[in-house]
């Protein structure tokens, strides 16, 4: 991800994604985002992480 101002933009396969920083940062700092990581990111950024999700870089383990 790079910051673009105050937000930024996340680089996933060649495509770019507009978000806050912070939500960027939550996405980049963890490998597997648990129920409440994704409640904690904005409700844009829960929009782009289910589109990554149906793009097929995301999904869904059980947890263990």
């Amino acid at each position: 991800w790079s910051a673009q101002g105050t937000a930024a933009l996340l680089y996933v396969s060649g495509e770019s994604f507009e978000m806050s920083q912070s939500d960027a940062k939550r996405i980049c700092r963890q490998q597997l985002l648990d129920a409440q990581a994704f409640n904690q990111l904005s409700k844009h950024g829960q929009a782009t992480l289910e589109q990554l999700y149906k793009q097929g870089f995301y999904q869904l383990v059980s947890a263990a």
